[in-house]
């Protein structure tokens, strides 16, 4: 059982986001706004936390042995290439209009943790002993 101090009260966690997130969209232009935003995004992990843990209890997620290991190599590798990626994406495509930007925004992200995923699993196919040096294992 995953012993957390804030989960003894998991669905006031969880019914608080939303609400925290909803009222994030309705105070855009007031004073008190950044309060409220960072307010919902520490809700917010709290919430993935306890249902995270809750699913686990429950035998609906299972803890990957994968997924430690590549988070690092991907936290370790992703700026750099994020930088590089988003320069050549704005070149390329010359966004012009918010949803441009939103795609080239995901798109980055996503190509990214792909294009990293392969390196991580050819990495650890084809030489082994330099992934475990590089990810900590």
């Amino acid at each position: 059982k995953v012993l957390l101090a804030f989960q003894t009260r998991p669905m006031l966690i969880s019914l608080a986001y939303p609400v925290l997130a909803i009222l994030d969209l309705l105070t855009r232009n007031e004073v008190y706004h950044m309060y409220i935003h960072h307010l919902g995004i520490v809700f917010g992990v709290l919430m993935v936390v306890n249902l995270s843990s809750y699913w686990i209890e429950k035998g609906k997620l299972h803890i990957s042995g994968f997924l430690p290991a590549f988070s690092f190599f991907l936290f370790a590798i992703h700026e750099p290439w994020l930088t590089f990626v988003r320069k050549i994406a704005y070149r390329l495509l010359n966004p012009q209009n918010d949803w441009m930007l939103c795609a080239i925004y995901f798109g980055n992200a996503l190509f990214i943790c792909l294009t990293a995923m392969l390196i991580y699993r050819a990495g650890n196919k084809f030489v082994p002993g330099i992934m475990k040096i590089l990810t900590g294992r």
